[in-house]
């Protein structure tokens, strides 16, 4: 490269035009993703939890199952595809062992009272 060039490139990466991160805030992104999806499982199993005769936290071991079947076609597809769907399985796969384990949780606590 030339000099002109370099400095054009100098130019555009500490313009504010080309934002070069971390990879933090996508971190922060995820950890959100994952609290959003543990919250809508967890409110799945309270709704079903009357309405269903097997125990509630089957349904946070049927997204696992599915967050897994996921991950593997993630492997399989390849590319920047894979691992965008490896990433919503991970996702997946954690937000349904938390919820599992509050499921579990609640159902301990409503026995005692």
């Amino acid at each position: 490269m030339e000099l002109t060039q370099l400095i054009k490139l100098n130019r555009v990466l500490h313009d504010g035009s080309f934002n070069i991160t971390n990879g933090g805030e996508y971190m922060v992104y995820l950890g959100i993703f994952v609290l959003i999806c543990t919250l809508a499982i967890l409110l799945l199993c309270l709704v079903s939890r009357n309405r269903v005769t097997f125990p509630v936290y089957i349904i946070p071991i049927i997204f696992s199952l599915l967050s897994i079947i996921v991950i593997l076609i993630s492997f399989i597809w390849g590319g920047w595809k894979g691992l965008g769907l490896g990433a919503i399985g991970l996702v997946l796969l954690l937000a349904s062992v938390l919820s599992f384990i509050l499921a579990a949780l609640l159902v301990k606590i409503n026995e005692r009272k």
